[in-house]
């Protein structure tokens, strides 16, 4: 690592003029040994004329002439990092300048201070090299502060093999994740943000020893076998930009704190699913009680309560609604203003400059839940959110729609086009599976999922890689639908005639719930790991509830029950090559509906298939626990007497059996893979699908259809095995052919 001390720094050169750019490195003290896929940090020295108006800027000194060094307009600072390999063929590839200011958090934990490095500039451009050899980089300075491009000397540099890991990639079939060759499946879950619940309710936001504490706890989830998790950007932690419009300079410690964050990941190697923005922001009034970090004011109208006159007085609104310059009043003109644009797709360009290096964030997600923004409600008498007034604009106007589609597909075309910007894929993501409803049906009242039929084409856009939607359906054909609906969307897409490349994309789960999970022994919290890989998702689906923001992570045995289930997914997996050639999810169930299959097989006449197997009648109702009687109005896991009118009765009580139970004429209860070989004779192999503990193992042959009847052995009443059972309520399988020794060696 580089010296901080003046000494130090030889890469300046003290004889040039003060009108000359230079890069410096900051994280190595010699350039001849940088490591592939890791960061190489190069400090921007500035003109005087130009540090010095960015200083007025920064410290907003009145009356000076300022430079603001968040816009690319004021200050434009490109680099090109260029490889030259045996053969002298050229590879380019441009990273982008940003201002930074290093903090560290004070005693008292509390606050920040500032430390002044007198060594390097606060301009700062970060790189990681992933090919090994000979580099150099020129930085490109221009904007309002020079009046023509002013060019740096060339920075040599060797990269030279390590063994850092690489960025995530889509695999070359579409579906699945990768790194350095191999299947990347994510398994863990939503960590939302620092602080707790009601860290966001306050007007100050997330303190240093909140964001301490948050670094344990993404340790505790990597120590449990969680290789991936999903992070929200929130105003009240590390979100750069809300009280001001363009102007991060007071965020910059939070901006700190995210670089932190980072480090830590890439230092327990545990890759952030990263949401770049909470729903709040375009949110009118206190959704979920965050008041304080929506879009509106204490000035406006819906923020007036007569009973708690003061309550608003501390609330300053999001800069793109209360900018006295370009503030708009409602959400619909947000969507569409083209300085507000630019300035959005600022922020952008400043998040992918500083953090865009890192290969431990797996995917850059736009906006949580967009089909919720723009929701509205009045206040009560008693100042709280009446719910019953709630207006979702998503759902009740086909424009809106259509505004929140061509926004998010023009972020998406900013970074690809205009930012070059590769090395993650860029998702948008929505509250609940995929709708189809028509202009003509709306308004629509579930509302719930992308508005597909009515104008929302983000999903299958050239610039979106990946899909993703929260899904929190609790009843137990949870899973069989999650399958349908992959099937349904790609199938809309055909008879729209999309492109097979723009739809043709991994499906991530962003959220995944069946409700508390509290009332069922973390039965249905561990099931999600297990089923939704099988769906035909790019992995598992990553739960909500026992998040660190929830005062339930404080119960260590029931969360570590809930993570426990990682390593045996991780483990089963770990011999699939899902991210190599193509594989295809299927499903099947028993008429009777007591047990469904879903299954991944490995070409259309497959050689190789994985599965999994559950009994139905193991749910979060039968297995609700025992203080669910004396609290049904607490209770989330009973079933309502709608519910007992609308579920089949096999629902209602978990019993044990085995393929052979109640099979039907014919094996019509049998369940079946389908698109294997024809007349193969294949190996199954039965695991347990909480322990991973092996169960058994048999032969059977496909029919001349390819298809293969399984015969499965005893399923039982409970989640978990118990005495003398060899296994639980879910099975785990794998197939292959006879003639080959391990699912993992294929003889040829």
């Amino acid at each position: 690592m580089a010296s901080n001390s003046v000494e130090s720094n030889h890469w300046i050169h003290k004889d040039r003029p003060g009108k000359f750019v230079q890069l410096s490195p900051v994280n190595y003290g010699a350039l001849d040994a940088v490591k592939k896929n890791g960061k190489l940090e190069l400090a921007v020295s500035m003109p005087g004329d130009i540090s010095e108006k960015v200083d007025n800027f920064i410290t907003r000194k009145k009356g000076a002439e300022k430079l603001n060094p968040f816009d690319p307009v004021d200050v434009d600072i490109t680099v090109d990092f260029i490889h030259t390999d045996k053969d002298g063929a050229m590879d380019t590839i441009k990273g982008y300048g940003f201002y930074y200011q290093e903090y560290r958090r004070n005693s008292n934990m509390k606050g920040w201070g500032v430390i002044r490095n007198v060594t390097h500039s606060n301009f700062r451009v970060r790189f990681t090299p992933q090919k090994t050899g000979k580099w150099k980089c020129i930085a490109y300075v221009g904007g309002r502060g020079t009046k023509e491009t002013l060019i740096s000397p060339e920075l040599e540099f060797t990269v030279v093999r390590s063994d850092l890991s690489g960025f995530m990639k889509i695999s070359e079939n579409n579906h699945y994740f990768e790194v350095d060759g191999e299947l990347f499946l994510p398994l863990g879950m939503n960590m939302p943000t620092q602080g707790g619940t009601a860290t966001g309710y306050r007007s100050g936001g997330a303190n240093p020893a909140e964001y301490v504490a948050y670094l344990d706890k993404i340790q505790e989830l990597r120590n449990s076998g969680g290789n991936y998790f999903r992070y929200m950007t929130t105003p009240w932690t590390t979100e750069v930009e809300f009280e001001i419009l363009g102007d991060y300079t007071d965020r910059l410690p939070q901006a700190w704190e995210m670089d932190q964050l980072v480090e830590k990941c890439e230092d327990i190697d545990i890759r952030i699913h990263w949401n770049m923005s909470y729903m709040t922001q375009l949110s009118y009034i206190g959704v979920f009680g965050l008041y304080f970090w929506d879009w509106t004011d204490a000035r406006d109208s819906m923020c007036q309560c007569d009973l708690l006159p003061n309550w608003f007085e501390k609330d300053v609104g999001f800069c793109y609604h209360t900018d006295p310059t370009y503030g708009v009043e409602t959400v619909d003109e947000f969507l569409t203003d083209k300085d507000l644009i630019r300035y959005y797709q600022n922020r952008l360009r400043y998040m992918v400059a500083r953090w865009g290096y890192s290969t431990h964030i797996g995917i850059f997600e736009l906006y949580n839940e967009i089909n919720f923004s723009g929701v509205l409600f009045e206040l009560t008498d008693d100042c709280k959110l009446d719910q019953a007034s709630q207006y979702k604009p998503y759902f009740n106007d086909t424009s809106y729609v259509r505004k929140i589609s061509d926004w998010q597909v023009e972020m998406g075309r900013y970074l690809k086009e205009d930012l070059r910007f590769f090395d993650h894929p860029y998702a948008v993501n929505y509250g609940g599976a995929p709708i189809y409803v028509t202009p003509e049906e709306y308004p629509y009242d579930p509302e719930d999922g992308a508005a597909l039929a009515c104008g929302d084409e983000a999903y299958f856009s050239e610039y979106v890689d990946v899909m993703t939607y929260n899904d929190y359906f609790s009843w137990p054909k949870k899973y069989e639908y999650q399958h349908g609906d992959l099937i349904k969307m790609k199938k809309f897409a055909k008879k729209q005639k999309v492109e097979e490349e723009n739809y043709d994309k991994p499906l991530v789960y962003s959220e995944v719930g069946t409700g508390q999970h509290g009332c069922d022994n973390l039965f249905t919290f561990r099931q999600m790991y297990v089923m939704s890989p099988f769906t035909g998702a790019a992995g598992a689906g990553m739960p909500w509830h026992y998040n660190n923001n929830m005062a339930v992570y404080d119960s260590v045995r029931r969360r570590e029950l809930g993570w426990s289930v990682m390593p045996v997914v991780d483990e089963f997996f770990s011999e699939v090559p899902l991210n190599q050639g193509e594989w295809f999810a299927g499903f099947d169930i028993r008429k009777d509906e007591r047990a469904e299959l879903l299954y991944l097989t490995e070409g259309k006449r497959a050689e190789r298939a994985v599965a999994v197997i559950s009994n139905r009648t193991v749910n979060r109702y039968t297995m609700r626990e025992s203080w669910c009687d004396e609290n049904p109005d607490f209770c989330d896991c009973d079933l309502s007497e709608s519910d007992l009118n609308f579920y089949p009765d096999v629902y209602e009580e978990a019993v044990a059996f085995d393929w052979n139970d109640k099979r039907g004429i014919g094996g019509a209860q049998i369940l079946k893979v389908s698109g294997m070989e024809f007349t193969s004779k294949y190996k199954i192999a039965f695991y347990d699908a909480f322990t991973g503990e092996f169960v058994m193992e048999i032969t059977k042959w496909s029919d001349a259809f390819g298809n293969l009847k399984v015969k499965y052995p005893e399923l039982a009443n409970v989640p978990s095995k118990e005495g003398d059972s060899p296994n639980g309520s879910i099975l785990m399988v794998k197939i292959f052919k006879s003639d080959n020794p391990t699912f993992g060696t294929i003889t040829e």
